[in-house]
């Protein structure tokens, strides 16, 4: 039977909005909804946050979770990269736990909206997928590469998908967007190639309204309309 290891990351230092993975979303932290989100799954055998803030580690433990450790300093800079952090804290886990893991779950704070649900339906998918090695979360875009530009030295717009214009939108190809809350990938891929996402990932395609990511103070204004709409309907 495989093991599915979830994994939570959470900087202490956020830029575009102040302490975010511990701001609260209708009274509740952040990272507690994702933690409360990966406790309620099914399909994850497990799962770790890694952090290297202790105001962080006070937050989650507060709640009755548990950090076992402190990033080190290396992984805690601005230019640390996530497959770094996901990987220390994966071998973390295997060494301190002698438990092999198969499959990695990706749970960013930054992603409140997300189900439990969410997270099973992803494990199932690359799970019975023989042909990708990971899976991202996303959404049905309704803004098309066919309306937009890059704009050129000389301050003219360059139209940025060359297919020729269509101007009915139901004549476009559906686009998906990478919405942030799921990433699964096998283990020994995510290891050998030291990637989250293969060139060809499978989807988990979400509703847009609960696809925010929060990058950016806007980004949490629309959070948290769309958690008002969402639990008063």
């Amino acid at each position: 039977m495989s093991f599915c290891l979830g994994i939570i990351p959470a900087r202490g230092c956020s830029k575009g909005v102040v302490d975010k993975n511990i701001r609260l979303l209708g009274g509740i932290p952040l990272i507690i909804r994702t933690l409360q989100c990966a406790t309620n799954s099914v399909l994850l055998n497990d799962f770790i946050v890694t952090t290297d803030s202790k105001k962080i580690k006070d937050v989650v433990e507060d709640f009755g979770f548990t950090i076992p450790f402190l990033r080190p300093q290396e992984l805690a800079g601005d230019q640390s990269k996530t497959i770094d952090v996901v990987i220390h804290a994966l071998n973390w886990y295997e060494t301190n736990n002698k438990q092999h893991v198969d499959y990695v779950v990706l749970l960013q704070p930054t992603s409140p909206l997300r189900l439990p649900s969410d997270i099973d339906d992803g494990i199932q998918i690359l799970k019975k997928n023989k042909k990708s090695f990971s899976l991202i979360s996303c959404y049905v875009s309704n803004t098309h590469p066919n309306i937009m530009y890059n704009l050129s030295r000389d301050g003219v717009l360059i139209p940025y998908d060359n297919v020729g214009e269509i101007t009915r939108r139901q004549d476009l190809d559906k686009v998906y967007v990478r919405n942030g809350a799921i990433y699964v990938t096998e283990r020994d891929f995510l290891i050998e190639k030291r990637r989250m996402i293969c060139d060809q990932p499978v989807p988990l395609t979400m509703e847009r309204k609960r696809s925010v990511n929060i990058d950016e103070e806007l980004d949490f204004v629309l959070a948290e309309s769309l958690y008002n709409h969402l639990n008063d309907n």
